[in-house]
């Protein structure tokens, strides 16, 4: 058996080493697959000094960082606050595959929708579906992005994660 070092990636802001170990009957047109997989370095909001790149290069070009893992790693990566969240629930059944993740506040949020402007807004679609009526009760109770917020979602698994402009 052959291991090679493939790659240093960041997660949670620590330096990981990514090993591949090959077998024996090796086949080189293999190698470039695997290492679409492997997270590019995490980037500080300071070096990057733009929201949008931000959000875009760390979270959704980095995306395979956080496949699989439970929101709390990626919450862990964020130096942008979590202001606010909004559910998107399947039409017609009682389960929620996404929410939004908000980085400005109602009224700025209002604000921006009136003078379109463009909001940087974080999508997380889950890895299994969340259950609407605990989601629904818990944003009815507050709609904010509480610790509570953070202790439900915070232990759900991402399924995929993606950036929209709106």
């Amino acid at each position: 058996m052959i291991i090679i070092l493939i790659s240093t990636c960041e997660i949670q802001k620590e330096r990981k080493k990514v090993y591949l170990s090959i077998d024996e009957d090796y086949h080189p047109r293999k190698l470039p697959l695997l290492m679409d997989t492997v997270c590019p370095p995490y980037r500080m909001l300071a070096d990057i000094k733009d929201t949008a790149a931000y959000v875009s290069y760390n979270f959704e070009k980095r995306k395979a960082c956080y496949l699989g893992k439970p929101l709390t790693i990626l919450l862990n990566d964020l130096e942008l606050p979590v202001r606010g969240y909004h559910n998107i629930d399947a039409v017609g059944t009682s389960i929620v595959p996404e929410t939004y993740l908000f980085f400005y506040d109602n009224s700025t949020r209002l604000h921006k929708v009136k003078a379109r402007q463009q909001m940087v807004i974080l999508l997380i679609s889950w890895k299994n579906p969340l259950d609407f009526n605990l989601t629904q009760e818990l944003f009815k109770h507050n709609p904010q992005w509480t610790s509570e917020a953070v202790n439900y979602y915070g232990g759900q698994m991402i399924g995929d994660v993606s950036v929209l402009y709106k």
